[in-house]
């Protein structure tokens, strides 16, 4: 981001406002919305409905859901440590 941002002459102020405006895939919302509970007002065009306040009471769940995903996938190739004595090197 931070290359396009020189690269295309655009202030770094509008490119953080439109990341924070841009979704989490897994979770369905930007960190703006779970944040402020609403879109930020950008350059972008956006329907009025989307700067209201809406409440999101789903976003724990989901991110509960999307870090249970995350640790199947890890616990699937991770090993149990053997156990460590007393004076020995590690």
């Amino acid at each position: 981001m931070l290359r396009k941002v020189t690269e295309c002459q655009i202030p770094l102020s509008l490119a953080l406002l439109e990341y924070s405006n841009t979704p989490i895939a897994a979770i369905g919302l930007s960190p703006s919305q779970m944040l402020l509970l609403h879109h930020l007002k950008s350059k972008i065009p956006t329907h009025s409905d989307l700067l209201k306040p809406h409440s999101h009471s789903e976003v724990p769940a989901r991110l509960r859901a999307r870090q249970d995903s995350q640790k199947y996938y890890f616990d699937r190739s991770s090993k149990s440590l053997p156990d460590l004595c007393p004076g020995q090197s590690v």
